[in-house]
């Protein structure tokens, strides 16, 4: 990929807490490395986001069985296999990868999920 060839949409992705979607009025650019250009934009979070985002966590119980949380698991990394190439075109737009390079990273999110998902169905815990 030339700097010539680079066209983007910028986009503006908002933060998550406990999957609500979150936003502020304060951005934060996310820049393409190869020629600087904006390619997105994130929320300025702020303290106390982050302080939410731990309570929730810490309070967290969960109601999944292993067997459901196994499920859902296999299923995403299906997803993200599925949106290989989506994946890596944002990647690229990250990190200014080589396609073979960026074409590796983009299939290790869906390789990350297995394992775990193989051991939710083995642990004893619930």
């Amino acid at each position: 990929m030339t700097k010539a060839e680079v066209i983007i949409a910028v986009r503006h992705e908002p933060m998550r807490i406990a999957g609500r979607l979150v936003d502020t009025d304060d951005r934060v650019e996310v820049r393409y490395p190869w020629n600087d250009t904006v390619v997105g934009t994130v929320p300025a979070g702020r303290a106390e986001h982050a302080r939410e985002a731990f309570a929730i966590a810490a309070a967290y119980q969960p109601k999944l069985t292993r067997y459901e949380r196994q499920k859902i698991l296999l299923a995403t990394a299906e997803a993200l296999a599925a949106r290989k190439e989506e994946i890596s075109d944002v990647i690229t737009l990250d990190s200014a990868s080589r396609r073979r390079t960026r074409s590796m990273k983009s299939g290790a999110p869906s390789t990350s999920l297995r394992l775990p998902a193989r051991c939710a169905s083995a642990t004893t815990a619930r």
